[in-house]
């Protein structure tokens, strides 16, 4: 009878144990993953696209190995000049980050990181170490001697392996599609007229909203945020305008996009979605997906100062049904190619393709973080949120380095 009673309690010990394990397990899955946005494995099960291929492969032409000296030596160059270039390693598939003496211990993860942590919930990835540029712009400072994950280059920039920028690959871009989505309207009910709103981050777009004073009728651009200095305040007075509602850019037929600090995102992404018909200048600023994009296909190519948009406006006033099939057929590239679970999928065909220029033992790796306090394993915060109770000064609350 002893014996029964002992068996029962290791059961109902065990079943206890189970279940609190269960428990912690979804909890971490729900505060550090994204998986509960997407159906677990749903983007790894699905084909790659053949322009996903090619870009990954023009990205790393002339990669042939990646060796831990180099990504030193270049980690090394840019720390000084900001924090925004990050060094993380991957190791028995656990995501660690490197934080500079000084830097405070983030208890969040930003979108990047979470997406990564994501992806090792549902694949295996090889062990390695790499370089993420959280800039809007590269290049920046000398050239890289080792590869550097970046969300926006100019074309043909090498060692710049391009990712998912930190917006499109959390909750930003998913808000935007479910938005998007809902409030889609059909193309006969759009209004032939141009919509745009934006900052003050580059020239062009003070000449997009001066096109706008010309020709109202036709096109409604404004500075939807006010610059810094006093002088540009003063020179954008006659440009400033309230910022539109996702309404009011769904109803029309129209909608210029021209590139931020470097692009913009995920401004491009859901124009594409939208079922409007999308004006592009011509730009040598790339993202992930750029070069799936055809001119006449997916947009209506502009010139890059803008002096013929007025003229392409007016000439999609006459060409209705091109412009309809032109915006449809951009519909469904978005719809098939760039919602979330193809961004996490581009984002892991990168990582496994950094991964194989790299052959690193676990152990040795492990062995060396574990003599250099910097590297942090951030594959589960909670150890860290719970010395941040005994020792606040060593930890931030921010998820940077969103706190851009």
């Amino acid at each position: 009878m002893a014996k029964i009673i002992v068996f029962l309690f290791l059961i109902l010990g065990a079943g206890t144990f189970f279940h609190h394990s269960m428990k912690e397990r979804k909890a971490y899955l729900k505060a550090e993953t994204m998986l509960r946005h997407v159906k677990k494995k749903s983007f790894l099960r699905k084909e790659a696209s053949p322009w996903m291929l090619e870009q990954i492969e023009a990205d790393f032409e002339n990669i042939t190995s990646i060796s831990q000296e180099d990504l030193q030596q270049t980690f090394d160059s840019y720390k000084t000049l900001s924090p925004m270039v990050v060094r993380y390693r991957i190791v028995d598939n656990e995501l660690y980050r490197y934080f500079v003496e000084g830097e405070l211990i983030s208890l969040k993860d930003n979108n990047t990181e979470k997406a990564i942590k994501t992806i090792l919930q549902c694949t295996n990835l090889p062990n390695m170490e790499f370089l993420i540029s959280y800039f809007d712009a590269f290049p920046f400072g000398p050239l890289p001697k080792a590869p550097v994950l970046v969300s926006a280059k100019l074309k043909n920039t090498p060692n710049a392996p391009l990712i998912p920028d930190w917006r499109s690959i959390g909750h930003w871009w998913m808000s935007d599609i479910k938005t998007v989505k809902k409030a889609r309207i059909p193309w006969e009910k759009k209004r032939p007229f141009a919509l745009w709103r934006g900052g003050l981050t580059k020239e062009v777009r003070y000449t997009l909203c001066q096109l706008s004073l010309e020709r109202p009728d036709l096109l409604d651009a404004r500075l939807s945020s006010a610059p810094e200095s006093e002088e540009e305040k003063r020179r954008c007075a006659l440009i400033m305008g309230d910022r539109s509602s996702w309404e009011d850019f769904l109803s029309c037929k129209y909608l210029p996009y021209v590139d931020g600090v470097m692009c913009a995102a995920p401004a491009l992404q859901w124009r594409l979605l939208s079922g409007s018909l999308t004006f592009k200048p011509d730009s040598d600023e790339i993202q992930w997906f750029y070069g799936a994009l055809k001119p006449h296909v997916h947009y209506v190519p502009v010139k890059s100062d803008l002096s013929d948009l007025i003229e392409k406006i007016e000439w999609a006033k006459t060409h209705d049904d091109e412009c309809r099939e032109i915006a449809e057929k951009a519909y469904q590239f978005a719809k098939e190619n760039i919602l979330y679970h193809d961004v996490l999928n581009y984002f892991s065909l990168v990582l496994k393709r950094y991964g194989s220029y790299q052959t690193l033992n676990a152990k040795m790796l492990k062995d060396e973080m574990k003599s250099d306090p910097q590297w942090i394993n951030i594959q589960y915060r909670k150890p860290h949120r719970q010395t941040a109770k005994k020792n606040k000064a060593l930890f931030s609350e921010e998820g940077t380095p969103l706190s851009l």
